[in-house]
């Protein structure tokens, strides 16, 4: 057995695991990253303990759980989008009580933009409905980051190799987890060896089902009484196709909605739904089924290769495939270098999805059996078709409004015309949107600085302390909460005065590669 003596541990490789141990050495200190999985993509397996859902199947937990170091950022979308309410109650989808006030993390989210190299921050636009029994809604941009820097965990781990200062431990499996005094002690056994990390802060950045895997067992061993709270209130976002658009010549609508380029990032844009008092929310967005058409099904592999890292021959077959569209090619270069916008043939279909919060229900939940598998109920409630009905109205008399200015086609997907026909429509055809998160309840497992209540310095940077879906996927608010954390950590550990806030001044846009 060895012992290792560090400042902070961080379980959880992936996307936010290694941006936190990035930080942290960039503030001088030790760091271990303890990662499940192996060091190697090649090497990934499945990831255990099984899931197992006992009412819908959820795709996110069985195609998004990556047990690999670097986890989800080999296969992250790159898609960024800014909330419009930054404040950390509207972050973690809580709703501001009577005078009540939350602590503002837009300095946060604006040093996230600048470390990835945005120009400028995703917008969002009012939207003026001329029904006016319909709600106005936004026109939220999402940014997605090219190929080439898009696995941000990549280049944090370049860096961390890079320096004396973090120690990787993979192939690991959490032993015990002892707080006697100040500091906290884990157990990790790595390829059979045992190693004793020994530190003052611990962040938890896994996914959602490891995380509330952790934090039960982290929960036990520090006897918590509210054990029976994890895993209650699990969410996602309910997906459902309800529309698919002919564009035909409209030069108007493909300059309104379609892709454009703002440096070498892809903005695209969607529209955000809100009910009269702000119980129900979704997201009416146009989905371009580019892997309908094998142009743009190469092209999406060439550019998944360049995320994964892979080697230049690769690379090179891969676009030696796309040939044979020569010219179709060549008018996508064009357009996007001379228009600035994503070029889309006229043979990508384009769909109309309406993406709408799960509502908060005690029967979607996460449980653990005897042999130690997850349990995951999760399904469309009752609650749910009465969010989908009501948001779906609003999405209509919208997308009429859109079809008569802009001189397009939509047409309804399925026998969705009466109020039966949708409820049927939405429990056969909805999906998830692989934005799995809750479990962790505000006040009872967390508090509001992201601690888990009992622990000293245990924090948890991950999908499962979001209280509801919200609007914006949570990438980008999770880089968010974990500056903010790592700041708090090294407040506490006298690092940093508390005054201490970069804004965007103080970061340099250092631009993307293309």
């Amino acid at each position: 057995m060895s012992i290792l003596d560090v400042d902070a541990t961080i379980i959880g490789g992936g996307l936010v695991g290694t941006l936190v141990a990035k930080l942290l050495v960039r503030r001088g200190m030790r760091v271990a990253l303890i990662e499940k999985g192996p060091a190697a993509l090649a090497d990934q397996l499945e990831a255990r303990p099984n899931v197992r859902c006992s009412a819908r199947r959820h795709d996110g937990v069985y195609n998004a759980r990556n047990h690999v170091l670097g986890g989800n950022g080999h296969y992250w979308g790159g898609g960024l989008v800014r909330p419009r309410n930054t404040t950390l109650r509207a972050v973690l989808g809580l709703a501001l009580s009577g005078n009540s006030t939350s602590e503002d993390l837009a300095p946060y989210f604006d040093v996230v933009e600048a470390d990835v190299g945005l120009e400028e921050s995703p917008r969002n636009d009012r939207v003026f409905v001329s029904d006016g029994a319909i709600k106005d809604c936004w026109l939220s941009e999402t940014v997605v980051l090219p190929g080439r820097v898009r696995n941000l965990a990549a280049s944090a781990l370049e860096f961390l190799r890079g320096t004396k200062s973090c120690t990787i431990i993979c192939d690991s499996e959490i032993m015990h987890f002892d707080q006697g005094g100040p500091r906290r002690r884990l157990g990790v056994l790595s390829r059979g060896k045992r190693i004793d990390v020994v530190c003052d802060g611990l962040f938890l950045c896994a996914g959602t089902i490891d995380t509330l895997l952790l934090v039960r067992r982290l929960g036990s061993a520090l006897h918590s009484s509210r054990m029976h709270s994890i895993g209650a209130n699990v969410h996602d976002h309910i997906s459902m196709p309800i529309g698919e658009v002919t564009i035909g010549e409209s030069r108007a609508f493909q300059e309104f909605l379609f892709p454009t380029f703002r440096g070498n990032c892809i903005v695209g844009k969607r529209l955000e739904l809100e009910s009269a008092d702000d119980s129900m929310r979704g997201v009416l967005h146009f989905q371009f089924r580019f892997d309908d058409s094998p142009l743009y099904r190469q092209i999406k592999r060439i550019l998944a290769l360049r995320q994964q890292r892979a080697g230049s021959i690769e690379i090179l077959w891969a676009m030696t495939k796309a040939s044979p569209h020569i010219f179709e090619l060549c008018r996508i270069g064009y357009v996007r270098f001379v228009n600035s916008r994503l070029h889309v043939s006229r043979n990508v279909p384009v769909i109309v999805t309406l993406d709408v919060e799960s509502t908060c229900c005690g029967d979607n939940k996460v449980e653990f059996d005897e042999f130690g598998d997850v349990v995951m109920s999760w399904d469309v409630r009752r609650d749910d078709e009465v969010a989908f009905e009501r948001l779906y109205e609003r999405a209509r008399v919208i997308l009429l409004e859109l079809a008569e200015k802009y001189r397009v086609q939509i047409k309804p997907l399925g026998d969705i015309s009466t109020f039966e026909g949708r409820l049927d429509h939405l429990r056969r055809e909805a999906t998830d949107a692989y934005h799995l998160g809750g479990g962790l309840v505000l006040g009872e497992v967390i508090d509001d600085r992201l601690r888990l209540i009992g622990a000293e310095n245990v924090y948890v940077i991950s999908s499962a302390v979001f209280q509801r879906p919200g609007l914006a996927n949570p990438t980008m608010s999770l880089m968010a909460l974990a500056h903010r954390c790592v700041d708090d950590l090294c407040f506490e550990l006298g690092r940093m005065p508390k005054c201490e806030r970069r804004s965007r001044a103080d970061q340099p846009r250092r631009g993307i590669p293309s």
